[in-house]
């Protein structure tokens, strides 16, 4: 997976195994387009589930992979932090 793809811009990022997996299977990732967790969740087709409880990142309005850091109750909230080697690809691939 690339970490820097302006196609994927505003694409949440979920590791999936098939409906039928058994425990322990090797995910795959698959992005879904959505404004929001909750509604990408809910936009994933029937044949496959989520291998976590959350997503593993999303990528931003520019393309940049963001990964998912958790929240931790009562200490600090859900939050999307940007891959430092997303940012060198996107100035990287900058013409000037």
């Amino acid at each position: 997976m690339k970490l820097f793809e302006p196609e994927a811009a505003e694409h949440f990022v979920f590791a999936v195994v098939p409906m039928n997996a058994k425990e322990g299977a090797m995910p795959d990732f698959k992005a879904i387009r959505a404004g929001d967790m909750e509604s990408a969740l809910n936009q994933m087709d029937g044949r496959v589930r989520p291998a976590a409880p959350y997503c593993m990142g999303r990528f931003d309005h520019l393309g940049r992979y963001c990964t998912y850091c958790p929240s931790v109750e009562g200490i600090m909230p859900g939050r999307f932090v940007l891959h430092p080697a997303a940012d060198a690809e996107y100035k990287a691939s900058r013409p000037y």
